[in-house]
């Protein structure tokens, strides 16, 4: 008898563990649920156009303007089926770039952009750019900490753009 009730405790003490394990599990699977869709939530937000945000496309030997264009109808589409996030600028420059005018080019972008800043009152730029590397450093520095901005990286397997990161002050400061 007293056996049957120590075989008895075994079982009930197994049960208990495995109810705190299966329970264990169970809330790491809600947590991380939920994180996932706050970090979804958190992104859609990041990128979502607010009052006084625009885009600026950037195409030095490549044209990128009608993509643009395009993934701002499918994704920023407004009320009357116009994008709430209007192209305010486009520069396109042809062809292959010899490193000598690289110089000129970059003069060239800095102006539309100080001319952007100057009459226009922005809140963030949502910023696409197809073109050297270089010059993607010098864009980077003249936009500095002016404004948040939204960068949009090409796919070239799907051939359209994605959302890639925000540079904003605690991106450079090391915030989240």
């Amino acid at each position: 008898m007293f056996s049957f009730f120590r075989h008895l405790g075994e079982s009930v003490e197994w049960l208990l563990n495995l109810i705190g394990v299966v329970g264990y599990f169970w809330m790491l699977r809600t947590f991380l649920v939920a994180r996932r869709r706050y970090n979804r939530r958190r992104c859609l937000l990041e990128v979502s156009p607010s009052a006084g945000s625009v885009a600026v496309a950037v195409g030095v030997g490549i044209h990128i303007e009608n993509d643009v264009r395009m993934y701002l109808r499918e994704h920023f589409v407004g009320k009357r089926d116009e994008t709430d996030l209007p192209l305010v600028t486009s520069y396109y420059r042809p062809g292959l770039i010899p490193a000598g005018e690289m110089r000129t080019i970059a003069r060239e972008i800095i102006a539309d952009l100080n001319n952007l800043r100057l009459n226009t009152a922005i809140s963030d730029i949502h910023l696409f750019y197809g073109g050297p590397c270089i010059l993607g450093i010098v864009l980077g520095s003249v936009l500095g900490n002016w404004v948040p901005v939204h960068l949009y990286a090409r796919d070239l397997e799907k051939g359209s753009y994605e959302y890639a990161l925000t540079i904003d002050g605690t991106l450079l400061k090391g915030g989240d």
